[in-house]
């Protein structure tokens, strides 16, 4: 696995590690999704799924992501 996403729900927390040879080491952002805050907004996504629909709440962030990406590219 290249890049592995760790969360903890408390306290609300995204780790995120890139694998470096035969090693982990921490990341501040993902290499997949350099240009998006991935530890700032993942964490309050993964809570609205609690709270919510998780499907529904899954199908607005792949929306929301996809839109993202969109304006990123234009």
């Amino acid at each position: 696995m290249p890049e592995v996403w760790i969360y903890r729900p408390i306290p609300q927390e995204l780790d995120l590690y890139w694998l470096e040879g035969e090693n982990y080491l921490r990341q501040e952002q993902s290499r997949y999704f350099p240009r998006i805050d991935v530890k700032g907004i993942l964490p309050e996504w993964l809570m609205r799924a609690r709270e919510q629909d998780a499907m529904t709440v899954e199908m607005e962030f792949c929306r929301w992501l996809r839109q993202h990406l969109d304006q990123m590219r234009s």
